[in-house]
């Protein structure tokens, strides 16, 4: 099996102590059966520290059959009890790497199969990853690791498990090929570019399906694919994109659903991200769609070219990752892998204005790049810890012909 590394992903060293947000904190981490008999093992070699470990470890006896059968006990804090005083891992110092369970060893690293292909990419859960995303120098750019696979105790995710000769393994690398050709398509806006990629995939993919796609929607998925070489299609759609007229009762709708889940009642089960819109709507200072697209359009108009310039090469990063990391098999069908990938952008634009707040006149060039990138990647962040870790659902905004409209507003 071939491995290939996202280029970002070969610069990639773990931060430890000095990371600005660890990962040893607000999210679960679970245990496999090997995970636990290793640890029993190495704990055996460590009678006086025995109770202090084993007092924080959980064991579901009813998932003896299952990936993982337990987890480790977070404190009053929702930290990992074995975080210690220098904001490491006391269960690696005193017991070694091998005791630590895979999922932490592994984080953020993430591996997917697809055939005889496995890819090794980093989820933006983690700072450093978003940083090495948007600052490094061809970061997207797959490369040949030869040397490097996946975890012992931790096999890749393989979506067609043992379905590879299905219509859907097959093309499928064709089909996210092709979306990524369209999404690094620069000559035209980020928000054109997604419009782009909407409209074949709620046009042409809907019947070409994981469970089963018949002989004419993988005809009619062939036949797309190979009309989509033609250069003038992308302008043509631009053209059409541009004449959509805005919607501000459906940018209502949209942002009220948004709001929805900073009150609570959208995503009760994910206060982290509740907290975040609470944040941004308080920047905002209003709910009225008009009064923000107007908030949005001041604060984009006081930045600077380069910053306009970073911002736009980042939402294009962030953009083309997700569709490289996120992997289309993991979706039943083309729509909704888009339509994801939609609202992401869409949210993220949302979040990044409103947390901007105003761009003073009084700061330099330097110093706006510098609040721009620095609220960019908190944004990037934040919303990834809560869309990979807290299985945030934005069902509510999944209406992809609806949300392709609503791109024209910002």
């Amino acid at each position: 099996m071939a491995t290939f590394v996202l280029n970002y992903m070969n610069r990639f060293v773990c931060l430890g102590g000095v990371c600005p947000d660890i990962c040893c904190r607000d999210w679960p981490v679970h245990l496999s059966r090997q995970d636990l008999d290793i640890l029993l093992a190495a704990v055996r070699q460590d009678e006086a520290g025995r109770g202090d470990i084993l007092g924080h470890i959980l064991v579901d006896a009813m998932a003896e059959h299952r990936q993982f059968t337990g987890r480790i006990r977070w404190n009053e804090a929702n930290e990992c009890p074995f975080l210690d005083g220098q904001r490491l891992c006391d269960l690696y110092k005193r017991l070694g790497g091998i005791a630590q369970p895979a999922v932490c060893s592994l984080f953020p690293r993430s591996f997917v199969k697809w055939g005889e292909r496995l890819e090794l990419s980093g989820a933006m859960s983690c700072p450093e990853v978003v940083r090495l995303l948007l600052d490094s120098d061809d970061p997207l750019i797959w490369q040949a690791r030869p040397d490097i696979t996946h975890h012992p105790r931790m096999p890749p995710q393989d979506p067609c498990g043992g379905r590879e000769q299905s219509p859907w393994c097959q093309q499928a690398m064709r089909v996210r090929n092709m979306l990524c050709h369209f999404i690094t398509q620069t000559t035209y806006p980020l928000a054109s570019r997604l419009f782009f990629c909407g409209l074949f995939a709620q046009q042409t993919f809907p019947d070409f399906v994981s469970d089963g796609s018949s002989p004419a929607a993988e005809n009619q998925l062939q036949q797309a694919l190979q009309q989509l070489g033609d250069a003038s299609i992308p302008a043509i759609l631009h053209q059409h994109w541009s004449s959509i007229p805005v919607s501000l009762p459906l940018a209502q709708a949209i942002i009220d659903a948004i709001a929805d889940y900073g009150a609570g009642s959208g995503e009760i089960n994910n206060p982290f991200f509740g907290r975040l819109i609470q944040e941004v709507m308080t920047g905002y200072g209003s709910t009225h769609a008009a009064a923000i697209h107007e908030t949005m359009s001041l604060r984009l108009y006081a930045l600077t070219p380069a910053s306009r310039q970073w911002l736009d090469q980042s939402f294009d990063r962030f953009a083309h990752h997700f569709l490289l990391q996120e992997s289309i098999l993991h979706y039943r069908d083309v729509p909704s892998y888009v339509r994801r990938l939609v609202v992401a952008v869409m949210v993220c634009r949302f979040l990044f204005f409103g947390m901007l707040g105003q761009v003073e006149s009084t700061l330099s060039q330097e110093e706006q790049l510098i609040k721009v990138r620095q609220t960019l990647m908190t944004v990037f962040f934040r919303f990834s810890k809560s869309f990979s870790h807290y299985r945030l659902d934005l069902s509510q905004l999944d209406d992809l012909p609806k949300l392709l409209m609503f791109l024209r507003l910002w």
